[in-house]
């Protein structure tokens, strides 16, 4: 459940790239007008699965506050005509008063983002972004979302001359977010040692293993033996996003990465290998924002209070 005046963040880096490869560069500014005109037209929202399900851009706004770098703040929307209606308990006597939806209608939530207009330092097609912790609003849905917006926001808006070709070409943003891991827990990764690494394969309808049907074998798992010299752990090592790939097409469900620390203590890190878990990181840099104003859980528009928190962080 969200809490009223609570909300986690976590940190991202959105990539922007243009397309065609050799295309010129695309600043992040020069796509800002093309978004916010389809924010304002009510054009910036996607149905998905089979139209039981949207993503919106509901508000927008631009800060260019003295103190704060300047950035885009975000307001997202997910609605879900499947989700279970809400139910509430009186505290006293436990009694339950259930919220049917109506016709067309779904559980609806809000998430504000945070996204900093300069590029981050060394990385110049990348820049910080911010993301409100909730449920339905991750990175994995937020990331396909935001990219189809921006590409429609500009389509037939650039063109270049190919001098290949001798002729004027287009070409259109395309974005991709990133998440950003942890210092704390890369630190403690790359001090410490890689200890295992295990496939988790789900069995289901899988016979009992006693004749009085007790015991159920539940799931399989492939210990992976580490090459020698390679006890060290990279975040970015391509060997450990591979072998999550050959999990995800040989039927594994989980990947477990267990570790010594520094200090000799022994820790394990679960992770998926669907299509979306590839896409986060094992632990995200995040803060806990608290504020002195309610927060709904799906808002019209972008809480200015919380907004000025998160655009607090975009330095850090």
């Amino acid at each position: 459940m969200l809490h009223t005046r609570e909300r986690w963040v976590q940190f991202h880096e959105l990539v922007l790239r243009s397309e065609p490869a050799d295309a010129p560069t695309i600043l992040l500014k020069e796509v800002i007008p093309y978004l916010e005109k389809i924010v304002n037209d009510g054009e910036a929202f996607q149905l998905r699965n089979n139209e039981r399900s949207a993503y919106r851009i509901t508000d927008y706004s631009q800060n260019r506050q003295k103190g704060h770098p300047e950035a885009l703040v975000l307001l997202f929307q997910y609605a879900d005509q499947d989700a279970t209606d809400p139910v509430f308990a009186d505290l006293q006597t436990g009694e339950l008063r259930h919220e049917p939806k109506l016709q067309g209608e779904g559980v609806a939530v809000s998430a504000h983002a945070a996204i900093g207009l300069t590029p981050i330092e060394g990385k110049p097609d990348t820049y910080p972004f911010l993301l409100e912790v909730v449920p339905g609003l991750g990175r994995s849905n937020v990331d396909p979302f935001l990219k189809k917006q921006i590409k429609d926001a500009a389509e037939g808006l650039f063109d270049y001359h190919d001098e290949s070709a001798d002729a004027k070409k287009p070409y259109r943003p395309s974005t991709e977010l990133l998440g950003t891991p942890s210092k704390s827990f890369v630190d403690e990764l790359e001090k410490g040692q890689l200890a295992g690494v295990e496939l988790i394969k789900r069995i289901q309808n899988a016979e009992s293993l006693d004749e009085e049907g007790y015991f159920y074998e539940e799931s399989q798992v492939m210990k992976v033996r580490l090459s020698p010299g390679h006890s060290k752990w990279n975040i970015a090592d391509c060997a450990l996003l591979g072998l999550r790939l050959w999990g995800k097409k040989n039927g594994y469900d989980e990947l477990r990465v267990r570790y010594k620390k520094k200090e000799g203590r022994q820790k394990s890190v679960i992770m998926g290998t669907s299509e979306e878990d590839l896409r986060d990181v094992l632990v995200l840099k995040d803060e806990l924002i608290s504020v002195d104003v309610n927060l709904d859980q799906c808002a019209p528009e972008i809480n200015q209070t919380f907004a000025g928190k998160m655009l607090s962080l975009l330095s850090q």
